[in-house]
């Protein structure tokens, strides 16, 4: 298809000029000419003729343009995933596209087969358009999760911490394995952020265990002053005190 635009380009091209030519020599014919009258009449048809050529060109050129913007799109995408870049360029170019067919379409030659060809630019561009919000919100989610790790590897620093600091590195490590988790296999990120979530899966598991060893220490905090308090009770019923 491109081909036959580009040659029913050319062949317009060609036409004008020699039209042109044509314009030319009647316009250096003297008006004191018996054929000038003729020539006038000639002219002006001419004229006209030039003008439909070069609106017919202009439309074959968008089309034409319309067209390579669509390969160039479609060859973009082959074989993904790919980055965000990537995606969007594909996204302008099929927006480009769409405007200039759109264009097309609406100098009275909007043919079954350009409103069918329009429908389907506008479908590639609504997938392209899918296919870079995904990436986006993997890449998103990617970069939020290596934040809160990086930021609860600081919270735990330098230990001991009390509890409340525990439980809090539990819960970020949490929501970044959470995200790493959204991260769509389409995504060019996956492969990345598998790893990272094996990575953070094991730190969440030592943060918890961690965890747990400061609740049962505290539990036995607990416990032994609950045992004093029943030995301070003991001690109080007895013929003599003792001082704890």
């Amino acid at each position: 298809l491109l081909y036959m635009l580009f040659m029913a380009v050319t062949l317009l091209i060609n036409a004008q000029e020699k039209l042109q030519q044509a314009i030319n020599l009647l316009q250096s014919i003297p008006s004191s000419t018996f054929v000038s009258n003729e020539a006038t009449e000639m002219l002006k048809n001419y004229q006209d003729q030039t003008n439909q050529i070069t609106q017919t060109s202009k439309i074959l050129q968008d089309f034409q343009e319309a067209e390579t913007l669509a390969l160039e799109a479609s060859q973009l995408v082959q074989n993904p995933p790919h980055p965000v870049e990537t995606w969007q360029t594909a996204k302008i170019k099929w927006q480009d596209a769409i405007k200039l067919l759109s264009k097309v379409a609406q100098e009275n030659i909007a043919t079954l087969e350009i409103e069918k060809k329009l429908k389907n630019y506008q479908e590639n561009y609504q997938i392209i358009n899918n296919n870079l919000a995904r990436e986006k919100s993997a890449l998103s989610n990617y970069n939020q999760a290596i934040s809160l790790s990086n930021t609860t590897a600081e919270l735990v620093k330098n230990p001991p911490h009390p509890i409340d600091t525990w439980k809090k590195a539990v819960n970020q490590c949490n929501q970044s394995v959470n995200l790493l988790k959204t991260i769509s296999s389409q995504t060019i990120i996956y492969p990345e952020s598998q790893a990272k979530l094996i990575q953070y899966q094991s730190n969440c598991a030592n943060l918890n265990n961690r965890l747990i060893s400061e609740q049962n220490a505290l539990t036995q905090i607990i416990n032994a002053q609950n045992l004093e308090a029943q030995v301070l009770q003991i001690l109080k019923t007895q013929p003599y005190t003792i001082t704890m």
